[in-house]
């Protein structure tokens, strides 16, 4: 196992009391990976290449730059991810603003701690995708804190977006719960030293997650978790 994974696993510890929440957004509050692997298989068909799920996995979770750099390195794309991240968002921006629903159990999730506890958002979308979202569902009053793509340099599975949005949120991020579908999500919150729990989606479920302190089955068994660790329930955790 590489020192760098090594490190990440010997960092899970037990829960804690939490001070803050922090949501990845897609896949985890929007079922939005559906749509971006429809637009990709498109672009890719344009240029009659056929996309892996190996391909799909290593770019889930960075910012959207980083993982159109993939796409062009794994496949050997001429254009620029400049030029394939200006496509990929003009066909995503309608289905951002009609066809994306919200994930089951995320509102469950904001009702339960809404006022409770600071709720952050680190979504490795750009800005302009996290506002359609907020506007079109009207989230944004549950949030302290957000930070995107746009305001990062590196994205996940480095830690900054942690780092940021915990100084924002103005909580240690040894006391933020991360709630993360993806495996480089997952990497990014360990390393930035915040309590992670893993939410895999059925575009992730095969991926990594040993080095999450928690994997749940859905939001509710995440919500019920956090719950456990704030006191609000005598509920004993699941075993792993």
């Amino acid at each position: 196992m590489p020192v760098g994974e090594r490190v990440v696993r010997d960092m899970i510890r037990q829960p804690m009391q939490p001070l803050a929440i922090i949501f990845d957004m897609d896949g985890l509050m929007i079922d939005s990976e559906k749509y971006y692997r429809e637009v990709q298989t498109e672009m890719g068909r344009k240029r009659g290449i056929a996309l892996s799920p190996e391909v799909f996995g290593h770019m889930m979770g960075r910012t959207p730059i980083e993982s159109l750099r993939v796409l062009k390195e794994d496949l050997g794309i001429d254009d620029t991810a400049e030029d394939l991240l200006a496509e990929r968002t003009a066909l995503m921006r309608d289905r951002m603003r009609h066809d994306v629903a919200l994930m089951p159990g995320f509102t469950a999730c904001l009702s339960a701690f809404d006022g409770k506890i600071r709720l952050g958002v680190a979504t490795g979308s750009q800005r302009e995708f996290f506002t359609i979202i907020i506007e079109r569902f009207g989230l944004g009053r549950y949030f302290a804190a957000t930070v995107t793509a746009d305001e990062i340099v590196h994205g996940k599975p480095a830690p900054e977006i942690y780092l940021v949005v915990a100084q924002k949120l103005g909580v240690p991020t040894e006391r933020c719960v991360v709630l993360e579908d993806a495996e480089n999500g997952c990497i990014a919150a360990k390393r930035a030293g915040c309590y992670c729990i893993a939410v895999p989606s059925v575009w992730t479920g095969t991926q990594d997650f040993s080095m999450a302190d928690y994997v749940a089955k859905d939001l509710f068994d995440a919500k019920a978790h956090i719950e456990q660790m704030m006191g609000l329930t005598d509920r004993a955790p699941r075993p792993q």
